[in-house]
C-alpha cells in the first residue's frame, strides 16, 4: 500500500533510507535550474522534518550513519557535505577528488561512524568525521560503478569496474583499502564481455552482486552474484 506521496520538484536525484527505516532522504532539483534541496521525511508520521542546505549543486549520492545521526551527500560539482541531523546543521563541506561522473562514486561511514570514505574513478579518500581532517588517500585504476563498505573489522572494502580506456570491456575488482595508501586485491574477474551497469556490495563483504551486458553489442544482460 502507498505510505507516502510527496511533490518534490521536477527531478528526484537521490533517495536513501536511514538504517532503522524511519527516515527517507530525497534530493531534488527543478529542471536544469540552480534550485535544489535535500529533504528528510520521518516516515512514522509522514511529514517533512527538515531541509538541509550547504551544497552548491544538486546531490547525486547519499549515505547515512549507522546511528542515524549524520547524513553525507555528494554533489555534481564534487562537493561532499556532512550534516549533523540531531542539531540540524552542516558539520563539514569537503572538495572531493573529481572522477568521470558524479553518479559513479561511493560514500560510506565506518562502523563507529567516526570516519567517512569517498571513492570515484582513480581516487579514494578517508575523512575524520569529527575534525574534518583527511586521514588517508588511495590512488586507484580508472573505472566506474564504485561501491564501498566497512567490514566487521572496520577495514574499508572497495568494489569497482576497472574499465579499459576507450573500451566497453573491463574487469570487476574487489580491494581492501589499507592504511598508508596501500591496497590489497581480494578478487578480480571479468564476468561480462560488455559493460557493468550496476553493483551492490553487502555490508559484511561476503556477497557482491553485479548487473552487466553479456556482449559488447548490448544484446542481453545478466546478473552475477
Amino acid at each position: 500500500r502507498l505510505l507516502l506521496k510527496v511533490a518534490q520538484g521536477e527531478f528526484a536525484r537521490t533517495l536513501a533510507f536511514s538504517p532503522d527505516g524511519h527516515y527517507l532522504i530525497v534530493g531534488t532539483s527543478i529542471g536544469f535550474a540552480d534550485t535544489k534541496s535535500l529533504t528528510i521525511f520521518e516516515l512514522d508520521y509522514g511529514g517533512g522534518v527538515l531541509a538541509l542546505r550547504g551544497l552548491s549543486s544538486q546531490s547525486t549520492i547519499t549515505a547515512i550513519s549507522h546511528d542515524g545521526r549524520f547524513l553525507a551527500a555528494l554533489a555534481h560539482n564534487w562537493e561532499v557535505a556532512i550534516w549533523d541531523l540531531a542539531h540540524k546543521r552542516l558539520q563539514h563541506l569537503f572538495q572531493a577528488p573529481e572522477g568521470i561522473l558524479a553518479d559513479n562514486a561511493a560514500l560510506a561511514f565506518s562502523l563507529d561512524d567516526q570516519r567517512l570514505a569517498f571513492a570515484t574513478s582513480a581516487r579514494a579518500v578517508l575523512w575524520n568525521r569529527e575534525s574534518g581532517r583527511m586521514e588517508d588517500s588511495w590512488n586507484l585504476p580508472r573505472g566506474l560503478v564504485q561501491r564501498m563498505c566497512f567490514d566487521e573489522t572496520n577495514c574499508l572494502i572497495h568494489f569497482q569496474w576497472d574499465r579499459n580506456p576507450g573500451s566497453r570491456s573491463g574487469v570487476c575488482c574487489l580491494r581492501q583499502l589499507l592504511p598508508g595508501g596501500r591496497t590489497n586485491e581480494l578478487w578480480r574477474e571479468q564476468p561480462f564481455k560488455g559493460r557493468v551497469l550496476e553493483a551492490a556490495l553487502a555490508s559484511e563483504t561476503k556477497l557482491v552482486v553485479a548487473l552487466g551486458e553479456e556482449s559488447p553489442n548490448n544484446d542481453s544482460k545478466s546478473i552475477l552474484a
